[in-house]
């Protein structure tokens, strides 16, 4: 629905109950769902249990903590991952998965709570068992959203034709931006959160 990744984890198989997000070792060994992946190295972000790493972050999880049939606890990341550090941990370890896929290409940062509480509702309608109250989020605060001067003259003279400013008014607030502030030359314009990777500059605004 939301398309954002998510992984779930046995809680009772990962070492001290607990996930933590780091560095890999240099050569630190890892064995991931299915296939081989070369040893890792402090460029790879993982998450490790308190022994050993259980997942590549944003791109594949790690066998011996996955969900089978015998699991009681669940434990569910949902998070936010760099797309070009992404990128360049596929390419290092060559491999790819359709979470790395939508990792590469950004996703909303002020989804990560949404998304995982959208399935933990899920697990628990079509699952049963009961959901643990509140989250550990490592991210309280998302940096600001970029605002964006588009002129009046510019949206004109790139697009071609002229657009009445009601007009554009009245199409980026269909896509979901806030026009901060309107006047006769321009328009100061916030995008969602959910188009912070592709809506950046004035041209973008322009295209859409």
């Amino acid at each position: 629905e939301l398309n954002h990744p998510l992984h779930a984890f046995d809680l009772n198989r990962l070492a001290g109950k607990q996930i933590v997000v780091r560095r890999a070792k240099d050569k630190e060994p890892f064995k991931p769902l299915y296939g081989e992946v070369p040893p890792l190295t402090p460029e790879t972000l993982v998450i490790a249990d308190a022994e050993r790493p259980v997942a590549v972050g944003g791109i594949i999880g790690g066998a011996g903590s996955e969900v089978s049939e015998a699991t009681t606890d669940l434990l569910l990341e949902s998070a936010c991952f760099d797309p070009a550090a992404i990128r360049r941990t596929c390419r290092r370890l060559k491999v790819g998965t359709d979470s790395s896929y939508r990792f590469e290409r950004g996703v909303d940062l002020e989804g990560v709570d949404r998304a995982s509480a959208r399935a933990a509702k899920l697990i628990v309608e079509v699952a049963g068992g009961s959901l643990c109250k509140g989250l550990l989020d490592s991210n309280p605060k998302p940096p600001a959203l970029k605002e964006i001067i588009l002129r009046h003259a510019r949206l004109t003279g790139l697009y071609g034709v002229e657009i009445p400013p009601h007009t554009a008014r009245e199409v980026l607030a269909a896509l979901g931006c806030k026009v901060v502030r309107a006047s006769d030359e321009d328009l100061v314009v916030r995008p969602p959160s959910w188009r912070r990777h592709d809506l950046r500059r004035e041209a973008d605004l322009i295209e859409e």
